[in-house]
């Protein structure tokens, strides 16, 4: 399926179909292959397209910085300042729309708290 949908990505898509199309990449690699670099690389791709369509605080976003922030912790590489700087983003986001969360809001908090504990 990864090789499939790869080969899709030289095609002439849109910024829509190019991020929806990375998400799918990313995913793929994370969940059903288990390479986290590979996956690293799509969501970070797909987020660097979306950001330049977006608003910063735009709720579409939520959900890739919360990949990337998880995929980092995945690597366990021990960097967890930049998996912060990605939480700290769906915080960000979560406290900016309308309808705020609290159950949201409680997660962002708690696994903020656990990165600055583990980052002593």
């Amino acid at each position: 399926m990864y090789k499939n949908l790869i080969k899709k990505v030289d095609k002439n898509l849109n910024w829509e179909e190019y991020s929806r199309l990375q998400w799918q990449l990313a995913n793929i690699c994370k969940e059903g292959l288990g390479d986290y670099e590979k996956s690293l690389d799509h969501y970070i791709k797909c987020l660097k397209v979306l950001s330049e369509h977006l608003l910063p605080l735009d709720i579409k976003l939520r959900n890739i910085y919360l990949s990337i922030g998880h995929v980092i912790l995945l690597q366990d590489n021990n960097i967890n300042n930049s998996a912060i700087e990605y939480f700290q983003h769906v915080l960000d986001i979560d406290c900016s729309i309308n309808n705020i969360s609290e159950y949201n809001l409680i997660n962002d908090h708690y696994y903020l708290g656990l990165l600055y504990q583990n980052n002593d």
